[in-house]
């Protein structure tokens, strides 16, 4: 075997690196509790190795919200309980939305998270915003820690936003803009000719 065809032999014998894979992990809110959602990927036993990217989606019901009541930093919101202590390293970025629009984003680049957790750190929260659904996107960039597994379905300090007491829920404001009914520009032209006729003749 020439040694060109050694090398290669050895590159393919090489393992590759796993594929960096998104998990969904998306909650309804009931007014009292969360679960997970139908379709959802399940968090319990999942193996979060390094490029990976878990979303945790927490939606509120059909026709409410949460209210920001009071300017806030909250912390762990939705944050794992994972298997073995270290220090893991993630870009989070949270977004507020209502309706599918975008109601806030806090941006949390190569944050630190030591000990037995995954997920929210500390996220900033504006009173008067107002949005039905909590978004955190999560992308693990390094750690010290053995492994990254993800122990139940549940968060580890709290109910995430299910318990923050700097939030109203209440029911959804209606923030879709009023369609403009198909007459009123013929009616805005019309009385815009009839102003011109009155000062033509008035001239």
């Amino acid at each position: 075997m020439t040694t060109k065809a050694i090398a290669l032999a050895a590159v393919l014998a090489m393992p590759t690196a796993a594929a960096a894979a998104t998990y969904d992990f998306v909650y309804d809110f009931d007014g009292t509790g969360l679960s997970l959602a139908s379709g959802s990927d399940t968090p319990s036993g999942t193996s979060l190795v390094i490029g990976d990217v878990m979303n945790i989606i927490i939606n509120a019901q059909a026709g409410y919200a949460w209210l920001v009541d009071t300017t806030h930093r909250s912390s762990f919101d939705a944050s794992y309980y994972v298997q073995s202590g270290g220090q893991r390293v993630a870009d989070m970025v949270l977004t507020g939305s209502l309706n599918g629009v975008e109601v806030f984003q806090d941006n949390n680049p190569n944050t630190v998270q030591a000990n037995v957790h995954a997920g929210g750190q500390q996220f900033d929260y504006t009173a008067g915003d107002v949005f039905d659904q909590w978004s955190l996107s999560w992308t693990f960039k390094s750690t010290t820690a053995t492994e990254t597994i993800i122990q139940s379905n549940d968060f580890l300090v709290n109910n995430s936003i299910a318990t923050n007491n700097n939030l109203s829920y209440i029911q959804a404001p209606d923030v879709a803009p009023v369609p403009v009914p198909a007459s009123l520009p013929l009616l805005l032209g019309a009385l815009g000719f009839a102003g011109y006729m009155s000062r033509r003749k008035a001239a």
